[in-house]
C-alpha cells in the first residue's frame, strides 16, 4: 500500500515536471514565432521601399532601382547572416563580436533572432539606395551593400544592442533604431549623395530642376506598405511576447507609431499648403512626413504616451521640410529625401527619448539626464562613424571607377544600358540619348538597334520611324537645327526634344 502511494506521488511529480517543461518550451516557441512573424513583415518593407523608389525615379531607371533593392536582400542580408551577425551579437569585446561566423555554433533557438536582425540590416542599406538613385554604378552598389550590411552596420549595432556593448552598458536608449538604423543610414546617404554628385540637369546655371519621378501611384503604394511594416519594425523590437509586460510595450509601440505617422504626415501636408512658398496639397511631401514621424519615435517608442509621440512627429515634420530645402541649398541631390527623412528623424528621435519618455526629464526620471547625455554621445558617434564608413566605401568605389555611371549612360537611362530589361519598353526607347551625327560613337545605338521597332535617327529621318505612328503625335521631322517634339499618347508624359546646343535628341520630363 505504501509503495503504491509512493508510486502515485512520483507519477504526479513527474507529470508536473513534464507540464512545466512543456510550458517553458512553449514560451520559447512563442517568442521565436513572434520574431519570425515580425521579421517577415519587416522584410515586406523591402517591397515598400521598392515601390516608393521606383515611383520616385524617372521611367528609364526603374529596373535599376528595383534590382538594387533586391541586392540589399540577396547580397546584403546574406552577408549579414554569414559575417554581420557574429560581429553584432557574437561573444567578444564591448566593441565587436567574433564568434558565430556563418552561423557556426549558434543555437537553433536563436535562428529566429538572426533572421529578425538581418531584416534590420537590409533596411539600413535600402535607405542609402534612394539617395544615390539614377546615377550610381550597379557593380559598385553590390560591393557597397555587402560592406554595409556585413561589416559596418553590425559593428555599431554591437555597441548599442549587444548586452556587452559599450553603449548598451550605459543609460543609452534606442529601442527600435532611431540611431542604429535610421541615423546611420541617413548619414551614409548624405555622404553617398555628396560624393556621387547631383544627377545631370538637377542644378544648372543657378536653377533647380525637380527631375520628378514618374509614378505617384507607385509612391503611394510603397508608402502604405512601409507604414504597415513600421508597426512590426517598432513593435517587434521588443523581441519577445510571453514575458510579463511584453504585450503592453508592444501595444504602446504600435499605437505610438500610428499616431506619429498621422501627425507627421498632417504637419507636412498643412505646412506645404499654407506655409511659406506653399499653396498645394502635396501627397509626396505628406508621405515623407508620415515616414519621418515614424522614424523620429523609434528610440523611445516603447515608453511614450501617444501625445508625446505626436509632438515628436510634428517637430520631425518641420525638421524634414527645413533640411530637405537645406539639401537643395547645398546642391546635394537626394532624389528620395532619404537624408531629411532618416537622418533628421533619427537625430530628433535620439534626443527626444530622454525628455519625453515616461521616465524622462519631464517626469523627473532618475536617469533622464544621464540618458540624454549618452543619447547625445551616441548620436555624435553614429554620425562620425558612419560618415567615415561612407567615405571609405565610396572612395574605394571611386578609385575602382565603379561609383558613378558615365554621363552618356546616365542620359540614356540605366534600365537598358545595364540590365537590358526596361520597365516600360516604349518609354525607355524614347529616353535614349541619340546623336544624329555620331550615334555609333555613343556606344549604345548598336544595342538599341537589336530592339524591334527601333531605328537610328539621322539628319533626314522622320521621327515617325523611331516610334509607330499610332503611338505618337508627329509634329515634324528631325532635322539638324530644327526643334522637333514627339509625345506619346499614353498620358502624354514622354517627350523627345532636340537640344538647341548640341542638336542631340534627349529624354525630357
Amino acid at each position: 500500500m505504501d509503495l503504491n502511494v509512493s508510486k502515485e506521488i512520483a507519477d504526479v511529480v513527474n507529470s508536473t515536471m513534464e507540464d512545466e517543461s512543456v510550458e517553458e518550451s512553449s514560451v520559447g516557441n512563442l517568442d521565436q514565432l513572434f520574431l519570425m512573424l515580425m521579421g517577415i513583415i519587416i522584410l515586406f518593407m523591402q517591397a515598400g521601399f521598392g515601390f516608393l523608389e521606383a515611383g520616385s525615379v524617372r521611367s528609364k531607371n526603374v529596373t535599376n532601382i528595383l534590382i538594387k533593392n533586391f541586392v540589399d536582400l540577396t547580397c546584403g542580408a546574406l552577408s549579414y547572416v554569414i559575417i554581420g551577425y557574429a560581429l553584432a551579437f557574437g561573444s567578444g569585446s564591448s566593441w565587436i563580436g567574433w564568434t558565430g561566423f556563418a552561423m557556426i555554433g549558434i543555437p537553433f533557438a536563436d535562428y529566429a533572432y538572426v533572421f529578425f536582425q538581418a531584416t534590420f540590416a537590409a533596411t539600413c542599406a535600402t535607405i542609402v539606395s534612394g539617395s544615390m538613385a539614377e546615377r550610381c554604378n550597379f557593380n559598385g552598389y553590390i560591393i557597397f551593400s555587402v560592406l554595409l550590411t556585413g561589416l559596418f552596420y553590425p559593428i555599431q549595432s554591437n555597441w548599442a544592442w549587444n548586452g556587452s556593448g559599450w553603449l548598451a552598458n550605459t543609460d543609452f536608449h534606442d529601442f527600435a533604431g532611431s540611431g542604429v538604423v535610421h541615423l546611420a543610414g541617413g548619414t551614409i546617404a548624405f555622404v553617398g549623395a555628396y560624393m556621387l554628385g547631383p544627377r545631370l540637369g538637377r542644378f544648372q546655371e543657378g536653377e533647380v530642376s525637380n527631375l520628378t519621378g514618374h509614378s505617384v501611384p507607385l509612391i503611394s503604394l510603397g508608402a502604405f506598405i512601409l507604414i504597415f511594416g513600421f508597426m512590426a519594425f517598432n513593435g517587434g523590437s521588443q523581441a519577445s511576447i510571453e514575458a510579463p509586460g511584453d504585450g503592453e510595450i508592444i501595444g504602446r509601440a504600435v499605437i505610438n507609431t500610428l499616431v506619429a505617422a498621422c501627425i507627421g504626415g498632417n504637419t507636412v501636408l498643412f505646412i506645404k499648403k499654407f506655409g511659406p512658398g506653399g499653396g498645394s496639397w502635396s501627397l509626396i511631401q505628406m508621405i515623407n512626413g508620415c515616414l519621418v514621424g515614424m522614424v523620429s519615435i523609434c528610440a523611445g517608442v516603447d515608453a511614450y504616451f501617444p501625445w508625446a509621440a505626436g509632438l515628436i512627429a510634428g517637430v520631425a515634420g518641420v525638421g524634414y521640410l527645413f533640411f530637405s530645402n537645406f539639401m537643395v541649398f547645398l546642391k546635394i541631390d537626394d532624389p528620395l529625401d532619404a537624408v531629411a527623412v532618416h537622418g533628421v528623424g533619427g537625430i530628433i528621435g535620439l534626443l527626444s527619448a530622454p525628455i519625453l519618455m515616461d521616465n524622462g526629464l519631464i517626469y523627473g526620471g532618475e536617469t533622464a539626464w544621464s540618458m540624454l547625455l549618452w543619447n547625445a554621445i551616441g548620436a555624435l558617434v553614429f554620425i562620425a562613424y558612419n560618415a567615415v564608413a561612407g567615405i571609405a566605401m565610396f572612395s574605394l568605389l571611386k578609385m575602382l571607377d565603379i561609383l558613378r555611371v558615365p554621363e552618356d549612360q546616365e542620359r540614356t537611362g540605366l534600365d537598358w544600358v545595364k540590365h537590358k530589361e526596361p520597365a516600360y519598353p516604349i518609354g525607355s526607347l524614347i529616353g535614349y540619348y541619340v546623336d544624329a551625327k555620331s550615334a555609333t560613337k555613343r556606344g549604345h545605338i548598336e544595342d538599341m538597334e537589336k530592339v524591334p521597332g527601333f531605328r537610328s535617327i539621322t539628319e533626314t529621318t522622320s521621327i515617325s520611324k523611331v516610334l509607330p505612328v499610332k503611338e505618337a503625335d508627329i509634329n515634324g521631322t528631325s532635322r539638324r537645327g530644327s526643334l522637333s517634339i514627339i509625345r506619346k499618347n499614353i498620358e502624354n508624359v514622354w517627350t523627345i526634344q532636340e537640344d538647341n546646343e548640341d542638336n542631340n535628341l534627349n529624354y525630357h520630363k
